[in-house]
């Protein structure tokens, strides 16, 4: 599962220098679960901290490289980031001490 993150980061890295679309083409993918995660927290449904995870472990990695930089802001990423980590941190603060080791994840 590691080994495929790192594959689509890589992929995902290569080919955002293709054209002047394609950091976007390539970077909506990865934030539509994160938009869904967000959704869903804010409805009240889980957190689902575990696939949220897993999403930023490929994202943060590819907001280095400068085109893909400007596609996830062009996504608002930034936005959907802020609202999930608002909502996440406030329902783990809730849950104890599971959720204080959670927070330090």
């Amino acid at each position: 599962s590691r080994l495929v993150r790192c594959a689509v980061v890589r992929l995902c890295a290569r080919t955002a220098g293709l054209g002047p679309s394609m950091a976007t083409f390539c970077a909506q993918p990865l934030v539509e679960p994160l938009a869904a995660a967000a959704k869903a927290v804010a409805q009240g449904g889980p957190p689902l901290a575990e696939g949220i995870r897993r999403v930023l472990e490929v994202v943060v990695p590819l907001t280095a490289k400068p085109a893909l930089k400007a596609g996830l802001l062009e996504l608002r990423t930034a936005g959907v980031l802020a609202h999930i980590t608002h909502r996440l941190i406030g329902r783990l603060a809730e849950e104890g001490v599971e959720g204080q080791a959670a927070l330090t994840m």
